[in-house]
């Protein structure tokens, strides 16, 4: 009987064991990002909570799709910081067809574990472009970078030579270049190819060795959230260099011509989004004060006949400004030169017309209510000695005057308005 009972136990429990031993065998996930664009304080913000939710629920790896032209050395400094301290191992995928990983993305690449390229893509061009100090500076700055790249190709185990010598000499190389001078450690076609390959591979992470394990195991894909990608949007010069624009269209606008609150409001919130796009890129502290060089010129202006002298001051510094705006030398941080051309002109034509007619506006003679009256020229009635009577805009009105008399049928000319009386002289 007792045998029959524990068969029977046995046979309760063994769906039960089965899939107890199938969870454990079931391999840790794959989290997996795309980085697109430059290297910024946002793409910084994505990697680092990428590697850090990677790390929270040791997850097998993280997976950084790349495709960058570059970015800035302090946001790439952020990034490899997290990922030397990660746990997790961390593969960089150079891809799709056609990606490149420059400047900062080759610091990236070579700072992981695994480095892998797609066909048709390439990287290098390391050197670091610093609009400040001049030429020694710049020479400093590339040394340092260089022995920079150089501790991290040697940490893991890449050809140190090449990597220096991206960075001082700009050299950069395809897919397959990379994979025979070992700088990168596979090419594959896609993201399943990739996973296959290094299925199994001992990498060194902050804690010690460990093995891939990437066969079966599922993929999470962690796309940027709203606020990533509003500041990755936000930190592009071109689009700082039009919420200028528009900060300054609002609200001189609004002071021009008071009322019109959407001017007002359209332009307070671009410039509360510039001063926060202030805090992802390194503004020009010269560039900015072109641009309010620019803004009081083309005020005065409206206030001054200087035969359009003063708004082609305003146009030639604001287009400085602009094209200064950004506080690196590098081409990917500069305001385009179109753009730069196109806000000159829009702008000087904005404040020569739209502006300018408000202002003047405001300096134009009152033509309606009591103090419209002043100066209107209008028939007596009754003879004014001193007191008569007179009608003015379809209505009568109490008339005196302090000079010699005035007949019925006499033009007088209104010269002030007390209360309801107007005080007038013989035309």
């Amino acid at each position: 009987m007792r045998i029959w009972t524990s068969a029977a136990l046995l046979i309760l429990l063994f769906p039960f064991a089965a899939a107890l031993q199938a969870s454990d065998d079931t391999p840790a996930p794959v989290r997996a990002i795309r980085v697109e664009g430059t290297i910024n304080p946002a793409t910084a913000g994505y990697i680092i909570r990428a590697i850090k939710e990677a790390n929270r629920l040791e997850e097998a790896l993280l997976l950084v799709e790349l495709d960058t032209p570059g970015g800035l050395v302090d946001s790439t400094k952020d990034i490899i910081k997290e990922m030397l301290a990660s746990d997790v191992p961390i593969a960089v995928y150079v891809s799709p067809q056609g990606a490149m990983a420059s400047s900062a993305g080759t610091f990236i690449t070579v700072a992981a574990q695994v480095a892998a390229m797609a066909p048709t893509t390439h990287i290098g061009s390391a050197t670091p472009i610093s609009g400040q100090g001049g030429e020694d500076l710049e020479r400093k700055v590339t040394y340092a970078m260089a022995s920079y790249m150089k501790t991290l190709a040697e940490r893991r185990g890449r050809n140190a030579e090449w990597a220096v010598k991206a960075v001082e000499k700009g050299i950069s190389a395809t897919e397959r270049e990379a994979l025979k001078l070992k700088v990168i450690d596979l090419i594959a076609a896609s993201r399943d190819e990739l996973l296959r390959k290094i299925d199994g591979r001992k990498v060194n992470v902050n804690k010690g060795d460990v093995v891939i394990r990437t066969k079966g195991a599922p993929v999470r894909d962690m796309p940027m959230s709203r606020q990533e990608q509003l500041m990755h949007f936000l930190a592009n010069p071109n689009v700082l260099s039009i919420l200028i624009l528009i900060a300054i269209y609002g609200i001189i606008g609004e002071i021009s011509n008071p009322g019109g609150i959407l001017p007002g409001v359209a332009g307070g919130i671009a410039l509360i989004l510039v001063f926060f796009s202030a805090n992802l890129l390194p503004l020009n502290i010269t560039a900015l004060l072109l641009i309010a060089f620019a803004i009081i010129l083309f005020i005065v202006d409206t206030q001054v006949a200087s035969h359009g002298i003063l708004s082609a001051g305003g146009a030639l510094s604001l287009g400085l400004g602009l094209f200064l705006l950004v506080d690196v030398s590098d081409p990917l941080f500069r305001t385009s030169l179109a753009l730069v051309i196109m806000a000159a002109l829009v702008t000087t034509a904005f404040f020569t017309f739209a502006v300018g007619a408000g202002l003047k506006a405001q300096k134009r003679k009152v033509t309606t209510g009591r103090e419209g009256l002043v100066g209107k020229v209008v028939e007596a009635r009754t003879d004014i000695a001193p007191v008569g009577r007179v009608f003015l805009d379809g209505a009568w009105w109490t008339a005196e005057t302090s000079g010699e008399p005035i007949r019925a049928g006499e033009l007088v000319e209104v010269k002030a308005v007390r209360g309801l009386r107007l005080l007038v002289e013989k035309r």
